[in-house]
């Protein structure tokens, strides 16, 4: 009986490919590597506010904002690419994700941080202020749009200081509003 198995096998083809010298072809649909595309990030962290095992991180350090995706953590679920609002998320379909070392297994994006003209640092990159401007010239009235540019130009502490100072204004007698 095995005779006759092996003479069977002989007449197969061979269905095993001579990989890693001959590729496989990946479905269209498939979700591989995780990409950055630098030029249209703008550092908001909606990728790594939906990364389910954390594999996207946004750290702050003092005037730079720094995203970092370490792949061996991804599960390639492909929720960064859905939600990114720049469309910088892409997964390709590259599979070889093996390596020696673990620096090799992270992408680091940077973005620098502006001032306000007291020198303190924004919260926000000066690609997603632009990009807030836009949104906001396209929808609202000039006045409005006007006053939130100008907030946007400032550190938090600033525009809580201001906050404090104009509710302060108004409550004193001879204020803006005197109720």
């Amino acid at each position: 009986m095995s005779l006759k198995l092996i003479v069977k096998s002989l007449k197969w083809k061979r269905v095993t490919r001579k990989y890693p010298f001959e590729q496989h072809p990946v479905p269209e649909d498939f979700r591989g590597r995780v990409e950055f595309l630098e030029e249209l990030c703008m550092g908001c962290g909606a990728c790594a506010n939906v990364c389910p095992p954390n594999a996207i991180q946004v750290i702050e350090e003092k005037g730079t904002r720094i995203i970092k995706l370490f792949i061996g953590r991804c599960i390639f679920c492909g929720r960064c690419e859905e939600n990114c609002p720049m469309m910088a998320v892409k997964q390709t379909d590259d599979f070889e994700l093996s390596s020696i070392r673990r620096e090799d297994l992270e992408v680091v994006l940077r973005h620098g941080l502006p001032r306000d003209e007291k020198g303190h640092f924004l919260e926000y990159t000066e690609r997603e202020i632009v990009e807030a401007e836009e949104v906001l010239r396209s929808e609202r009235p000039r006045e409005l749009v006007e006053k939130l540019i100008e907030s946007s130009r400032k550190c938090r502490s600033c525009r809580i200081r201001e906050g404090i100072g104009s509710i302060a204004k108004a409550l004193r007698p001879g204020g803006e509003r005197n109720e």
